[in-house]
């Protein structure tokens, strides 16, 4: 998310006083954490709490039926396995390509079935 990492960025590079006006809490960030205003001491730590939240706990009960079907209900451990590959090849493993051209999109397609029934 492009634009929540922006707005992140700004509030790490924003003054005290800046932090003050947005009314923002800790709270807004983590629910565990207290509903305590930003301040350029803790603003770092609502950031690491905000990803926190988006990357894992939001998509918890996804990631773990991921690791349930890989690990067969945790009946098999792979982190031997799955070590030998690169951050890249699971990635792509795990979300396919990210960016198709117009060419690869329209080939997923068989527009012969389309013209058929027509």
């Amino acid at each position: 998310d492009s634009v929540l990492a922006q707005s992140w960025s700004n509030l790490l590079n924003s003054t005290a006083s800046e932090l003050t006006n947005s009314f923002l809490t800790l709270n807004d960030f983590d629910d565990a954490l207290p509903a305590e205003s930003l301040s350029r001491a803790n603003v770092a730590q609502a950031v690491v709490a905000g990803c926190r939240r988006k990357l894992f706990i939001d998509r918890e009960d996804a990631l773990n039926a991921l690791v349930d079907g890989f690990s067969l209900g945790g009946k098999i451990d792979l982190k031997f396995q799955l070590a030998q590959h690169s951050n890249a090849d699971l990635a792509l493993l795990l979300r396919g390509k990210p960016i198709l051209s117009n060419e690869e999109l329209l080939e997923c397609f068989d527009w012969r079935l389309m013209h058929s029934s027509q």
